[in-house]
């Protein structure tokens, strides 16, 4: 797999399958799966113009570098001009052989704070995988977004 196979954009590339709906975790199996797991930390930042979006996400591989498990908790979006918008979007995604991906509600807060969205999934890897996130900034005018992706490899 090269780089260019991987999806971009926050969509599967062609030919690689979305297991979105079956392979989601909830917080509960999150903390189930993981717990005998090495998992690492993992943060991915977006800057467009003033406005800068961060997620926190947790990840671990299985099987040999065969699987790969991703999960967010904590978004989070400054406020320069000191509005409190609500309004932002946030797409969070990991691929390899497999892609699995999630729109959040029209809902997420701009208020330089940490807050939660617990969503994640897994997917079939081989020992490389890729996080994405793209942020959609509520502005008073037309939204701007900034997207940002970095690349894992199985550690053994």
């Amino acid at each position: 797999m090269t780089d260019n196979e991987i999806s971009s954009g926050g969509k599967p590339a062609t030919g690689v399958p979305d297991v979105s709906r079956k392979n989601t975790l909830d917080e509960e199996e999150f903390e189930r799966l993981s717990k005998h797991a090495t998992v690492y930390d993992g943060l991915l930042q977006v800057v467009r113009s003033a406005y800068f979006g961060q997620i926190r996400f947790q990840y671990w591989w299985g099987n040999g570098g065969a699987m790969f498990y991703c999960y967010t908790k904590q978004y989070k979006i400054n406020d320069p001009d000191e509005q409190g918008r609500h309004k932002a979007n946030i797409h969070f995604s990991f691929d390899s052989i497999q892609w699995w991906g999630v729109d959040s509600p029209d809902s997420m807060r701009q208020d330089d704070q940490w807050n939660s969205w617990a969503v994640g999934g897994y997917i079939e890897a081989n020992k490389r995988a890729r996080v994405y996130v793209r942020f959609r900034f509520d502005l008073p005018f037309d939204d701007e977004e900034e997207s940002n992706s970095r690349y894992f490899n199985y550690p053994g």
